[in-house]
């Protein structure tokens, strides 16, 4: 992906980022206390204990074709994240056209993720570590994206140390490991979100990879798992959202482009749906997957009974 030099190099992202930030699961938390009545009432009346929000892998050169950039920025509901790919990672200069998104997102509440390649843990520590550092420095990011993490026990500590690396850069910074797959229960306090799939539309509806032997994840709250789903048909788009819901997942982006460069056509369709999903009868059912409100805690069961009891009389429409 082709990047613009620039005559200096922007020093200031610290000073752009936002001085106060929300803790992740404190704001998750909150917006599942909160689902919009609108939002059930379009769905059919059929509750699903926690919102989906889109996690975008943002591919996409801002100025390209108007831009996806734009359009989250003009309209931003139910974009919780974006990340970004200057050059495989943030390049060694700053861009004009990435600052500027990115801030543009910042404004409007948009968290941006800087990506970060890992090669399974191939790639030397200190030089990831050098790569975050770059950053934090050319963009106001908050947080990073690392791509290409092992799913087998034996790097744990390689990712722990990236994760306390980069809460050393700011001790709100958000950390996403992208397995793509199930993924050893070990890895779990390696960062604050986990991508659990990343894999075409059918097999997330013929449930691969199946969650059956992996049930660790209805240990913790949906906040902690994200999926990307490529391959992706607007005739179907119902049924995936559906079906990541039951995957115990808070974040997901659904999109037919597997290069992730281009803007979804049924955008405005799947934006509508994120927030306050409800699934339909037909939504599929998945092996091995319990339907029922599982949570990390007790605090968190009693707000989803809460929640439950304020939804469910509604019924389906």
């Amino acid at each position: 992906m082709a990047t613009a030099d620039e005559p200096e190099v922007a020093l200031e992202g610290l000073e752009r980022r936002l001085s106060s930030r929300v803790d992740p699961e404190t704001e998750r938390a909150r917006e599942e206390e909160a689902i919009p009545a609108a939002a059930i009432a379009a769905a059919g009346g059929i509750w699903v204990p926690w919102p989906l929000k889109a996690m975008i892998p943002m591919y996409i050169y801002p100025t390209y074709l108007g831009s996806f950039w734009n359009v989250i920025e003009a309209n931003p509901s139910n974009v919780e994240y974006v990340i970004a790919n200057v050059q495989t990672g943030p390049g060694t200069s700053a861009n004009s056209d990435y600052t500027t998104h990115i801030d543009n997102c910042r404004a409007v509440g948009i968290k941006v993720l800087g990506y970060v390649d890992t090669n399974y843990a191939g790639i030397a520590q200190s030089t990831v570590e050098a790569e975050m550092a770059t950053w934090n420095g050319l963009y106001a990011v908050d947080g990073f994206f690392f791509d290409r993490v092992p799913n087998v026990i034996g790097s744990e500590a390689y990712y722990t140390a990236l994760c306390a690396y980069a809460k050393s850069l700011h001790p709100g910074f958000i950390t996403v490991n992208n397995f793509g797959t199930t993924f050893a229960a070990s890895y779990m306090p390696t960062a604050g979100i986990h991508v659990i799939t990343e894999n075409t539309e059918a097999n997330l509806l013929a449930n691969v990879p199946s969650l059956v032997g992996y049930e660790f994840v209805f240990s913790y709250a949906p906040s902690r798992f994200a999926q990307v789903i490529y391959d992706a048909t607007a005739g179907n788009l119902h049924a995936d959202m559906a079906a990541v819901a039951k995957r115990h997942s808070a974040y997901v982006f659904v999109t037919p482009d597997g290069a992730y460069g281009t803007q979804p056509p049924y955008w405005t369709e799947e934006q509508t749906w994120l927030g306050g999903f409800g699934a339909s009868e037909d939504s599929p059912v998945l092996p091995g997957i319990p339907q029922g409100v599982e949570r990390a805690s007790g605090n968190e069961r009693r707000s989803a009974r809460s929640a439950a009891r304020r939804w469910t009389a509604r019924g389906k429409r």
